[in-house]
């Protein structure tokens, strides 16, 4: 068994995000030009619905599906992955969910956002996908971007609507993530769309103590003067 998984939009409707997630089983195997799949989708909470897409119970049938199924996923991540925004658009006109996740719950707009393609991430949030949405490991879109230093992705999002005080799972914000790392641009940036420079984590660390942990003397010279 394998799952894709897909958590709808909280900001659409109960009626139109229930029934979405069969669609998306529909959509994606059709595409990926095998027969459709068995899935089913649970509420966990807030909205979001999770969908789980499993392949025919008949072991013969079973790899075919899988990889069929799988390397069209894989594609169709690797599109986010590459800035491919032409193809992506096309995808997402023809129903593709812009939530879409990768097993390690790295979404479409993560993908994206990681690896600098800006046109990909505003067609992206153009087309619903959530800035919001934390992959398997807690960490945000936006602290992702911040560290690799793609400010023109991070002034994307935050033009965009994305929360600048939005917290990993350990309570860092992206300002902290950018203090870390010597991103000055970055808490420049952070800082002007309303960025708190003494915000604390779950362990009561601001960005001035992951500055110190990290050794980051330029950032600890910034919080000198601004914070």
């Amino acid at each position: 068994m394998f799952a894709i998984k897909w958590f709808a939009s909280k900001a659409r409707s109960y009626r139109r995000t229930s029934a979405e997630p069969r669609t998306l089983r529909i959509w994606l195997c059709q595409s990926a030009g095998v027969a459709p799949l068995r899935g089913r989708a649970k509420r966990v909470g807030g909205g979001l619905f999770q969908l789980e897409i499993m392949s025919d119970t008949t072991p013969a049938s079973r790899p075919e599906l899988d990889d069929a199924t799988l390397a069209y996923a894989e594609q169709v991540f690797d599109c986010a992955r590459n800035g491919d925004t032409a193809t992506l658009v096309s995808l997402l006109e023809r129903g593709l969910p812009p939530n879409l996740l990768t097993a390690r719950g790295e979404s479409l707009l993560m993908l994206a956002s990681y690896h600098g393609h800006r046109d990909t991430v505003l067609a992206l949030l153009a087309a619903g996908a959530d800035p919001e949405i934390r992959n398997a490991r807690g960490h945000s879109i936006l602290a992702g971007a911040v560290f690799k230093g793609h400010e023109e992705v991070v002034n994307a999002l935050l033009e965009q609507g994305c929360d600048v005080e939005g917290r990993a799972e350990d309570g860092k914000t992206a300002f902290m993530t950018a203090a870390m790392f010597n991103r000055i641009a970055m808490m420049n940036l952070l800082r002007d769309y309303g960025a708190d420079p003494k915000a604390t984590d779950n362990q009561g660390h601001d960005a001035r103590i992951a500055a110190t942990i990290m050794g980051a003397d330029e950032a600890l010279r910034w919080l000198d003067k601004h914070a």
